[in-house]
């Protein structure tokens, strides 16, 4: 005998739209907002091939939309929708939005972070636990540019803050 599970899961990805989000360097050709938004797609495009239900929750410090979990022919061009009209502002806030999007989610699924994540680590390992104890599994996907991953810079340089302002020149 072989039994298969036929449950629907609900995956809703968490979308950084915080200004830190929108750097690019002279390395690439999209901000790391740009990308977090196709990937965004792509991925929801998948779950609904799947016959999963797929949502949206878009984040800088706090939640600011959610597109509601669902698997109906008309949730793509509708997800798809929003990613257009969205811009990045404002700060991160990776941890409040985990603990604000665990309370509002009526039952267990995968939620899948698409950020940055300037955060403090310590704050976003606590986020993640309290997330995984009710229930839900969670996957990370860390958005950075390669200039941030390479550091190509030698000369002096003044790095600007997008988020809080700070100026800090470096040699």
């Amino acid at each position: 005998k072989q039994f298969h599970d036929e449950t629907n899961r609900v995956v809703t990805v968490l979308l950084d739209a915080s200004l830190s989000m929108d750097y690019r360097s002279d390395l690439t050709g999209a901000t790391k907002f740009d990308v977090a938004r196709e990937l965004t797609a792509l991925l929801s495009w998948v779950v609904l091939r799947q016959g999963d239900a797929a949502g949206l929750a878009v984040f800088d410090g706090e939640v600011r939309e959610v597109l509601r979990a669902a698997n109906h022919a008309q949730q793509l061009p509708e997800l798809c929708r929003l990613l257009d009209t969205l811009s990045a502002r404002g700060t991160s806030g990776v941890c409040q939005a985990l603990g604000a999007l665990s309370e509002r989610l009526p039952r267990r699924g995968l939620i899948v972070v698409v950020s940055d994540l300037f955060d403090d680590p310590a704050n976003l390992n606590s986020a993640l636990r309290q997330l995984t104890a009710r229930g839900h599994d969670a996957i990370l996907l860390h958005v950075i540019d390669r200039a941030e991953e390479e550091f190509p810079f030698e000369e002096p340089t003044r790095f600007l803050g997008m988020e809080d302002g700070a100026d800090v020149p470096c040699d």
